[in-house]
């Protein structure tokens, strides 16, 4: 497994935590900036866009890879947890969520479009390029 650098290490710290501490309705308007929705994890959203009435009609716009293509195109035999779930968060209009391999990508939430994605040094090996397991993030203001 890689070291991450130390700005990698304290965005990720700054990502995971503070919001926990901050209540759902406490949050900006549109805003999920913790993967259970709150420090409850209650999962709830104050949201009515969507309702019972036009759930049905829901489509997939986009879809994203779980993997990072220029790994999976390095390592090709590398097989990922077919079961990748993830609840992005919502942050000033940017979604984050963790890959296949643990690491934080952040992307446009209309298109699926890749804003950033959080590199580790190159792996030498399949079993480096597949990480660890994806953990919700959080997002959080302050410092770490």
């Amino acid at each position: 497994m890689f070291a991450a650098p130390a700005a990698l290490r304290r965005l990720t710290a700054a990502l995971l935590g503070l919001t926990a501490a901050l209540p759902a309705a406490a949050q900006p308007a549109g805003e999920w900036r913790y993967f259970g929705g709150d420090a409850a994890f209650t999962r709830y959203s104050p949201l009515d866009q969507i309702d019972r009435e036009n759930v049905g009609g829901l489509e997939i716009v986009w879809r994203r890879p779980g993997l990072d293509p220029a790994v999976q195109e390095a390592f090709p035999d590398l097989q990922v947890n077919a079961y990748l779930r993830s609840t992005p968060v919502m942050v000033d209009g940017v979604l984050y969520a963790p890959n296949a391999v643990g690491l934080l990508e952040a992307f446009a939430p209309a298109t699926g479009e890749n804003v950033w994605r959080a590199r580790r040094r190159w792996p030498r090996s399949r079993a480096a390029a597949r990480g660890g397991p994806p953990i919700g993030p959080t997002a959080r203001s302050g410092g770490c």
